[in-house]
């Protein structure tokens, strides 16, 4: 059996711990890794500098990425450079099993933590079996778990993700979020930003998908009313959500553009001189900044967002920011008492947080990006 942290225990007896062979995994123990994570957005978003990094560190690796139906446009352009896909969501436990069989993974790792893919984990055939930190996952599956990652407790996700390079043995190379974007959206991009979006506007994500999370509909007007109002700024609401009917002074986009199109918008085209937005996957493409090529961050760029937080971890989920400059967070005044491992308040069903947040702090948060150059050199 493979303990954490690369040691072999010889079967048969046991031995005492002097007795046990150290084991690095080599490249040539790597050709092959399946890797799963949850099935969001900003999931898929957050392992990308861990895709990344293995790529570096094993330029011939095969990396199969199993991708749910809302990750496909974004893991879709990272085929061919990066990973190849399997969609989970239709087909079957038995068919992913047969898959990841065919693939032969060197290295199975998942990041969901659920009892399914531990079990198609010990069905794999790969020599190593990596999950997440028993804390974050139902204790049953921490059961047959060979190997988890450690626990980064309230670290960001993509530094707990980064955590796999360790275990393999190999370096962290520099941090990056970028994802290549097909002409046509970029040219949906432009033609939009032409008609619809003037210079120095702000952009709006209202929506997550998880209504604990999203923003309410009156804090959000009056948001955008002092936002167009008091600071002259045109509001442009992106998204695919339409629950939000009847908003006023705002350009509405939401349902009328695409996944990737909103992407590039956002992150891309300079368009928006802030963007601000809840715990979603959108605002982690918007807000999430890159290294240099060594991996610091004493000079870099990144676009500037203002993240709304209530029943989540900012310090889990936001976008990622080691600078601090970029990426502003509003969030209630009164902390959680019932916030668990995994970033997620247990009371959110009884405790309206997102309702807390002043209209008047995130214009400030706002204001204080206003207040400097849309891009800013640290030095």
């Amino acid at each position: 059996m493979i303990a954490a942290g690369g040691v072999r225990e010889r079967s048969g007896a046991v031995e005492p711990p002097g007795d046990r062979v150290k084991e690095v995994t080599q490249p040539r123990d790597c050709r092959r890794i399946f890797i799963i994570t949850h099935e969001g957005i900003g999931d898929l978003v957050f392992l990308i500098p861990t895709l990344r990094a293995l790529k570096d560190n094993l330029p011939g690796v095969r990396i199969l990425l199993a991708v749910s139906a809302i990750q496909k446009h974004l893991a879709g352009t990272l085929e061919r450079s990066l990973v190849e896909t399997l969609p989970v969501d239709t087909h079957g436990l038995p068919s992913l099993v047969r898959a990841v069989r065919r693939f032969r993974p060197d290295v199975y790792f998942e990041f969901d933590g659920g009892l399914r893919y531990s079990a198609v984990a010990l069905c794999s055939g790969a020599r190593r079996r990596i999950h997440p930190p028993p804390e974050l996952v139902k204790p049953y599956a921490a059961l047959v778990h060979r190997e988890a990652l450690p626990l980064n407790a309230g670290g960001h996700r993509v530094e707990t993700l980064l955590t796999l390079l360790d275990m393999l043995g190999l370096k962290r190379t520099g941090i990056s979020f970028d994802f290549p974007v097909p002409d046509e959206f970029q040219e949906n991009a432009a033609s939009i930003s032409q008609r619809q979006v003037p210079p120095g506007s702000i952009a709006l994500i209202p929506a997550s998908g998880t209504r604990w999370k999203d923003w309410p509909a009156d804090s959000l007007q009056e948001t955008i009313d002092i936002l167009s109002r008091d600071l002259k700024r045109n509001v442009v609401l992106i998204g695919r959500d339409k629950k939000y009917q009847g908003l006023r002074n705002v350009t509405d986009l939401s349902g009328r553009s695409n996944f990737l199109t909103d992407a590039y918008l956002l992150r891309y085209s300079a368009v928006f001189d802030v963007a601000v937005g809840v715990d979603t996957g959108m605002m982690q493409i918007a807000g999430s900044v890159d290294s240099d090529a060594r991996g610091s961050y004493a000079r870099v760029t990144g676009n500037r967002t203002v993240s709304l937080f209530g029943p989540t971890l900012a310090s889990i989920y936001r976008p990622y920011d080691p600078t601090g400059t970029f990426n502003l967070v509003v969030q209630p005044k009164e902390h959680s008492l019932a916030m668990g491992a995994v970033g997620w308040a247990g009371d959110r069903f009884e405790r309206p947080y997102m309702k807390e947040l002043d209209p008047r702090e995130i214009v400030e948060s706002v204001e204080r990006h206003l207040t400097a150059s849309r891009f800013q050199v640290r030095s």
